[in-house]
């Protein structure tokens, strides 16, 4: 399953700043059981950069999420996430990759 999520900020900021400073080491207020961050960051791959954050919870369920802005400042900024078992982990990255990738802006 994929969802769309979009976060708003009162003043236009920068995606690494939307990223690295309020979402990347963030935990959900509604977490449930053990929670934990595997790793977030910023990476290129195929002149493309991704933002992404991989965290689990209770060690049997991963979520993936990717992040993109609108000319990279924006007051918003959007996540997509897939969450399922850990051996669903690089189908995840992968179809989230192609996701990010093909969107468009108006």
């Amino acid at each position: 399953m994929l969802s769309v999520a979009k976060y708003t900020a009162d003043e236009p900021t920068t995606i690494d700043t939307a990223f690295f400073d309020f979402t990347a080491n963030e935990r959900p207020d509604n977490q449930m059981g053990d929670y934990q961050i595997l790793g977030a960051g910023k990476y290129v791959k195929d002149n493309y950069t991704y933002y992404r954050k991989i965290s689990c919870n209770n060690g049997t369920i991963v979520n993936v999420m990717f992040y993109v802005m609108k000319e990279n400042k924006s007051n918003y900024l959007y996540e997509f996430k897939m969450n399922g078992s850990f051996d669903q982990k690089d189908y995840m990255i992968d179809v989230l990759e192609k996701t990010v990738r093909s969107v468009e802006f108006e």
